[in-house]
């Protein structure tokens, strides 16, 4: 903790703090061309998505040429440009498969007595989404099976996987330290979620120094406006749209993937026409996968939960063709034509509905209103009404929040772009053009609004320094002690130091403020002193809370994110030893650096989100 008025630390280490400032300090823009001093020859980017997933790439010797893989799933007979997120798991974990390949072993080729063995695991990126508590040691995640796994471990194959494909399609062409890789997370995350994926990056062979973080809207909309340049791009009724050529244009980025809705508002800045942040990121658990579990639902009410539930746990591999059949389906629905969906449903699922006494036509006959549900054989008829129904509330709470939002925003929003696989959807570009006609202009990208989030990545990787401008999802501050007042400190927070002196424990001392904007290359400047004529490094605890406000860190909605580790190896001085950190909150993770002011030496700083991980 930090004292305010000789500015006194009492954590591990004891030091005080001067006041606080702010100012610039360059970082380098990011691989242009290879160079003794840029080892990179390529800037590849993964985009680890809840439902689909996918990585593309471009050289830095021709940044504006991006490549992507289009043949995810040759081995299965398919050709596409991602694959699914799915991760398959032999039970001594020896092998592990990835995508369309551990879809293609668990249905195919595994036998019925090892399906209930091997650990498959689908839409696991939610867990960090909605985990408060994350860690890479203790946080689990559950198989299909009801088995679980280590987090990371899950996470940390994946990437592995993908970075090894990549790799591989380069046929040696590319060495593994030749290459950037930027991942992909949504900008709602909270910082140890990020660093957790960094963390399980690096487990997957991809050192910190070769890595970047790439907020998901940011990225599409850098691909959006990168496409606006040349080509002019036009919303669903088929008029030219954003002028990118504007200087304060300003516009929002919905980003509507598989498990999250993300949101954030730029405008291109009127000096240098790059963009900037002007709100921070918002959202919520309104992908399409909500869309699924409306699905599910449905069938839970015609067949009964209970045995359905059954049918789950039993017979997991084609409980899985089911949702994959229907996510092929929902993808083609109309928003106006009344053409029903059929379904194919398993012999699997018709042998368990056999032992089990199930009538499904009977069942789907008494579904009202009648008719809407018929089953033929081995096939469910759903009518389109009640399949539109199935979107119903994910697309009105995705709207909501976007009205919402809009309405308590002072920036003038001009105009609406949808991205993100789930944009794709004709039904939910319908909806939300017709919510906001005459207030917003809506865009999407044709039929890329998937790829917009993986290519921007790649464009984000060759140029970190792109947005002039952010603004602080969260306040963050450095707990501290201060000299007690009883009229305004609480009485069980006080702390009686050496000499008798009172302080004040649990200080919030404030070094940025929710919503604050912070420039590129901005930092917050924090000076402290040693107190031990032979300490030799100082521990400063980081809290965020979701208020702008904070006097003490054990306020409602505060918590700890990090330790701040400085090293003080130069002993001259004594007590008189200044150390000053700079800490940068302009990028999308936090960034510290230090420097011994009586030496003038770069020192060692490190942000610890995980004490007990190394």
């Amino acid at each position: 903790m930090m004292d305010m008025s000789g500015l006194f630390l009492s954590s591990v280490y004891r030091s005080w703090v001067d006041n606080e400032r702010t100012q610039s300090f360059k970082e380098e823009a990011g691989p242009k061309a290879e160079t003794p001093e840029n080892p990179f020859c390529m800037v590849a980017a993964i985009d680890f998505g809840t439902t689909f997933s996918g990585y593309a790439y471009s050289f830095t010797s021709n940044e504006s040429d991006i490549y992507i893989n289009a043949n995810w799933g040759a081995s299965v007979g398919q050709q596409l440009y991602r694959t699914p997120t799915t991760v398959l798991i032999s039970p001594d974990q020896s092998e592990a498969y990835f995508g369309f390949e551990a879809q293609q072993k668990f249905l195919e080729e595994l036998e019925p007595e090892e399906v209930s063995e091997w650990y498959l695991f689908e839409r696991f990126k939610m867990k960090l989404n909605a985990e408060l508590e994350i860690n890479p040691r203790t946080t689990m995640l559950q198989a299909d099976n009801g088995k679980s796994l280590p987090a990371q471990v899950v996470f940390s194959h994946a990437i592995r996987l993908l970075k090894e494909h990549l790799l591989e399609s380069q046929k040696q062409s590319v060495l593994a330290t030749e290459v950037l890789w930027v991942i992909t997370v949504p900008s709602v995350w909270s910082d140890q979620a990020k660093e957790f994926m960094r963390l399980s990056a690096i487990k997957a062979g991809i050192p910190r120094e070769q890595q970047l973080i790439a907020y998901e809207p940011e990225a599409a909309s850098l691909y959006y406006l990168k496409q606006c340049k040349q080509t002019p791009q036009r919303n669903p009724a088929g008029t030219v749209s954003l002028d990118i050529n504007k200087p304060g244009v300003t516009f929002m980025v919905a980003d509507l993937g598989g498990g999250t809705a993300d949101i954030t508002v730029q405008e291109i800045d009127r000096t240098t026409l790059k963009p900037k942040i002007l709100s921070r990121p918002t959202g919520g658990p309104w992908g399409g996968d909500a869309v699924n579990v409306e699905f599910e639902k449905l069938l839970d009410s015609v067949f009964g939960k209970e045995k359905m539930d059954g049918f789950r746990a039993l017979h997991p591999d084609h409980w899985h063709r089911i949702i994959r059949e229907f996510e092929i389906k929902k993808r083609t629905l109309s928003p106006v034509k009344q053409v029903p969906t059929r379904l194919v449903f398993p012999a699997g699922f018709l042998s368990y509905a056999s032992s089990h006494q199930m009538s499904l036509a009977e069942s789907c006959n008494m579904y009202e209103p009648k008719g809407a549900l018929t089953w033929s054989i081995d096939k469910i008829r759903i009518s389109s009404d009640v399949m539109r129904g199935l979107f119903e509330r994910t697309i009105k709470a995705i709207s909501n929040h976007l009205l919402e939002f809009i309405t308590t925003n002072e920036n003038n929003i001009s105009f609406l772009v949808l991205v993100g696989g789930f944009s794709d959807c004709p039904l939910l570009q319908e909806a939300i053009t017709e919510r906001f006609k005459g207030r917003l202009k809506v865009i999407t990208p044709g039929n890329d609004g998937g790829l917009c989030v993986v290519k921007g990545a790649v464009v984000y990787g060759q140029n970190p320094a792109i947005f002039k401008q952010r603004v602080a999802g969260y306040t963050y501050g450095i707990e501290c002690v201060e000299p007690f007042d009883k009229n305004s400190h609480p009485i069980e927070l006080k702390e009686v130091y050496e000499g008798g002196v009172e302080k004040c424990a649990r200080v919030f001392k404030t070094i940025i403020k929710k919503d604050e904007s912070v420039k590129e290359g901005e930092v917050r400047k924090l000076r402290f002193h040693a107190v031990r004529s032979r300490q030799n490094s100082m521990t400063l605890p980081v809290y965020a809370s979701e208020k702008k406000d904070v006097k003490f860190t054990n306020e409602e909605k505060t918590w700890k994110i990090a330790d701040l580790e400085v090293r003080m190896p130069i002993q001259k001085g004594g007590t008189k030893r200044q150390v000053e950190v700079l800490i940068n909150f302009s990028r999308t993770t936090i960034s510290v650096r230090a420097l011994d002011l009586a030496s003038n030496n770069t020192t060692e700083a490190t942000l610890n989100f995980f004490n007990d991980y190394s």
